[in-house]
């Protein structure tokens, strides 16, 4: 009975897509950096890894996080919410050889510790196909970390890779991310924050990276990943892998 209930999933996903999926390649290579009109997606992210900073280890056990969303707002503009971060990507252009896209929006939450925090973020991907199924992907980025109770964070980089297309459904990537990240300290009064910065420690860290990405079905993605965190975190040293799955329809 329990082979039964994949492929019971599938049929019955199958008969609800829309349309507008037929537009949407299997071919990761292929892919626009947007939905197309009508079309939504699930993604449910499973992350898990190792770190340890020279005097102890925390372990995060793959935990499931079924609450990312996409939805096609047209064919060039995706709404991305889960219901935080809300955000939006923007495919600037696609031709046969070359795709260019913008996400951009904001998370957010709160903690005892930091108060109500804002995350504010941006980047870019631009992909330059070399042949049909092998293609370089650049994607510059900015992230900040603005909590109300604790100081202020920002960082920007750029990771690089290529990405192969080994058959219709399973593509690989391997990427090398480097980023500038700086620290800032405000200074408190008796009537709350001063708006100025103290002591800014800029780093420089590099991030290894590869992943996978299984067609399973037309409406069904799954993604594995494995990233090195170390070069340049001083005594940190994370292993980080991360399991998806995607539903499209």
């Amino acid at each position: 009975m329990k082979k039964l209930v994949l492929p019971l999933i599938l049929v019955l996903a199958a008969c609800t897509s829309a349309p507008e999926l037929q537009k949407y390649p299997r071919t990761e290579i292929n892919r626009p950096y947007t939905l197309p009109e009508h079309v939504a997606a699930w993604i449910t992210p499973i992350p898990f890894g190792i770190f340890s900073d020279g005097s102890r280890t925390i372990t995060i056990p793959p935990i499931p996080i079924p609450l990312f969303w996409k939805v096609g707002l047209s064919d060039t503009w995706t709404l991305n919410f889960s219901p935080l971060p809300l955000g939006l990507s923007h495919q600037l252009y696609q031709s046969d050889t070359q795709l260019l896209g913008v996400s951009f929006g904001t998370g957010g939450g709160y903690s005892s510790g930091s108060g109500v925090v804002f995350a504010p973020y941006g980047s870019l991907l631009w992909r330059q196909l070399l042949t049909p199924t092998l293609a370089l992907e650049v994607s510059p980025s900015v992230n900040f970390r603005l909590p109300t109770r604790a100081a202020a964070q920002w960082s920007a980089g750029v990771s690089a890779g290529p990405l192969v297309q080994l058959s219709e459904t399973f593509a690989a990537r391997v990427k090398a991310a480097l980023s500038l990240e700086e620290n800032y300290s405000p200074s408190f009064t008796e009537v709350g924050i001063v708006n100025t910065t103290t002591s800014p420690t800029p780093e420089l860290t590099l991030a290894l990276s590869a992943s996978f990405t299984w067609s399973i079905h037309r409406q069904w993605d799954f993604d594995a990943s494995y990233t090195y965190l170390g070069i340049g975190q001083g005594p940190l040293d994370a292993h980080v892998g991360m399991l998806q799955f995607a539903h499209y329809w």
